[in-house]
């Protein structure tokens, strides 16, 4: 899982592509699962990092999902 927190923007988005790639070189999971619980703000080039991991996790035979954990 790739916990986020603060900001995804266009000063963060390559720091989300590059844990995803590593994610993607690590050991596979079948879904890539990135945790927003904790982001304050995600603009439009935050949502185009996400978005723009589709291609290579689904070249990887994994999905990629974003979600927010429960804080209870």
């Amino acid at each position: 899982m790739i916990a986020l927190r603060g900001e995804l923007a266009a000063a963060t988005a390559a720091d989300l592509a590059r844990e995803v790639e590593h994610v993607l070189a690590g050991r596979p999971a079948a879904v890539v699962v990135v945790d927003v619980s904790r982001l304050a703000f995600c603009d439009f080039e935050g949502v185009g990092a996400l978005i723009g991991k589709i291609p290579p996790c689904l070249a990887a035979d994994q999905s990629i999902r974003a979600r927010r954990q429960s804080r209870l």
